[in-house]
């Protein structure tokens, strides 16, 4: 029953990233608490303690990333949600692999777009200058357009990420 609930919180979180760029609360926020729920019901207060850890997790991770606008609210809610069905160790893989994923996804709209020669370039340049002033951060103005198709669609890639270390066992 726990895998049937996860995998449908995540497909549901694929389709409304996928269709609309959003990931909706009653998707991760009620995820987060089926999470809880799940894990009370199999391995009473000690899986309430995994779910509590695992949802903190979740959130810790992406949290920075989401407070400088890379990501939004509803991808750190929903590895919160994974965090709390798989607890704190899953919830780092599966955020690992969706890093992964995201640089391959982003490498590969650069090569079409024809810049990623050109985007590499720079953040070879940002982090050496980021380097040599003694890693403080510098704020650069640079081109945003701010479309939907100029974003990467996070909550894909966490909820693939998070369904290879559940039915994998990565």
């Amino acid at each position: 029953m726990a895998k049937i609930l996860l995998i449908t919180i995540l497909l549901i979180c694929c389709y409304t990233d996928l269709r609309t760029r959003k990931l909706y609360n009653w998707a991760t926020l009620g995820g987060a608490l089926l999470g809880f729920i799940t894990n009370y019901y199999y391995l009473g207060t000690r899986g309430l303690s995994i779910a509590f850890i695992g949802w903190v997790t979740g959130i810790i991770v992406l949290i920075i990333p989401y407070s400088m606008g890379g990501i939004g609210a509803g991808d750190v809610k929903l590895l919160g949600a994974i965090g709390a069905f798989l607890g704190p160790y899953r919830a780092v893989q599966s955020f690992l692999i969706a890093a992964i994923l995201g640089g391959i996804y982003a490498a590969a709209i650069l090569s079409k777009q024809k810049k990623l020669l050109a985007i590499t370039k720079g953040s070879i340049m940002e982090l050496s200058i980021f380097v040599m002033s003694g890693f403080q951060i510098n704020t650069f103005v640079g081109e945003k357009d701010g479309t939907a198709a100029a974003t990467i669609p996070y909550g894909l890639l966490l909820s693939i990420g998070a369904l290879v270390v559940f039915l994998l066992g990565v």
